[in-house]
């Protein structure tokens, strides 16, 4: 894609930007936090708070206590050996893959890894999931919602992003599986144009 001025004063800022507007597409999104996300980790906080977890500290007159909310989004590709439980979680990683003086291309990778125990759909729902369009499951899933959110050129350019397409250059899905009881997959997408509005809040 041509440079615009943002990326012309330094190109790297875009691919933050392009993480936060990610994610917020994401969280907004109910079809993809519905299977990442079936239930609150901790209803005592907020949906955002469980959706991108947090630490929480609290203190008495003795001493200070920890809480933490692991969240089910990441804007890294970490994940964290010591989560013993079934979530399912997203991990998004931005990249550059050519700068010259004029054009720069980005890939954005997402990560979607789902514990064995939880991977398969409750039957209950199955009709509901098939109905809205989404079959296989909870990761064949969640990658069908992430395609349909990042495609839809009207969520990308409202959120500055523009066009979006999977990666034709590099392998645009492939498995992930970080431990042996978890399972996933990697989806490469190349963003094809970054618009003006990318770093408006």
């Amino acid at each position: 894609m041509e440079k615009n001025e943002l990326m012309m004063t330094n190109p790297l800022i875009s691919l933050g930007l392009i993480k936060d507007k990610v994610s917020t597409i994401f969280m907004l999104n109910e079809d993809i936090t519905s299977l990442t996300m079936p239930i609150l980790e901790n209803e005592n906080y907020s949906f955002e708070e469980n959706w991108l977890g947090r630490k929480i500290e609290s203190s008495n007159d003795k001493n200070k206590q920890q809480e933490q909310i692991i969240g089910h989004f990441r804007s890294t590709p970490y994940f964290d050996e010591t989560i013993i439980d079934t979530r399912t979680m997203i991990m998004i990683e931005t990249y550059i893959n050519k700068m010259s003086n004029s054009i720069i291309d980005y890939t954005l990778t997402v990560n979607v890894v789902s514990h064995k125990d939880g991977i398969e759909i409750p039957k209950s729902d199955m009709k509901i999931w098939n109905s809205k369009g989404y079959y296989g499951n909870r990761v064949d899933m969640i990658c069908m919602a992430i395609y349909k959110a990042l495609t839809d050129l009207s969520i990308a350019n409202r959120f500055g992003i523009g066009k979006i397409e999977l990666n034709p250059y590099v392998n645009q899905m492939q498995s992930f599986k970080p431990n042996n009881d978890f399972y996933g997959r990697t989806l490469s997408f190349r963003i094809d144009e970054i618009k003006s509005n990318l770093g408006d809040k």
